[in-house]
């Protein structure tokens, strides 16, 4: 985890950040052996540099930084990123606003996770293959699932009937 002081925060509260545990190893190798008062990233620029690098970058790229839509935000390309990856992970959308520390989910869903390349083919995929038999079909839905407290014969009795219903 990292803590963040209030004044280090979009809504001043403090808050910890989680971090995965191959991150804080390397982190824990990074800082070893640095004074506890020395800057911890000593020639990162100043906010104002990073904006004016990334358009850099942008150019030299042939990547418009303002178009129609908006203009190139990297605090949204970088917050979009984590929470497109969490969401294609399939963590819980409350579990996004949490770590996102963001107070409407629907900003998180509308404006920064996006789908990510390929993941709609994939989902596709999670589909019951329609080409077999009707109740195998519907046992493949879930919608003829006998579960733990119904019998067999009463699913398969209703399977029947659905299918007979299905087929006329």
């Amino acid at each position: 985890m990292v803590w963040l002081p209030g004044d280090a925060t979009k809504n001043r509260e403090a808050a910890e950040t989680p971090l995965r545990a191959d991150t804080v190893a390397a982190l824990r190798t990074f800082v070893a052996g640095k004074h506890p008062s020395a800057p911890l990233f000593p020639n990162m620029p100043v906010v104002t540099d990073v904006a004016y690098m990334l358009r850099f970058d942008l150019e030299a790229a042939g990547v418009a930084y303002q178009t129609d839509s908006g203009r190139v935000d990297f605090h949204a390309l970088r917050r979009g990123t984590c929470l497109s990856w969490l969401a294609s992970a399939g963590v819980p959308v409350k579990t996004l606003q949490d770590f996102a520390r963001n107070s409407d989910v629907r900003l998180i869903m509308n404006l920064y996770a996006r789908t990510l390349q390929g993941k709609l083919a994939e989902a596709a995929e999670h589909l019951p293959d329609l080409r077999k038999p009707v109740g195998e079909a519907l046992r493949a839905t879930g919608t003829c699932d006998p579960g733990p407290d119904r019998a067999e014969s009463t699913c398969t009795k209703n399977c029947t009937e659905r299918c007979r219903k299905l087929r006329a």
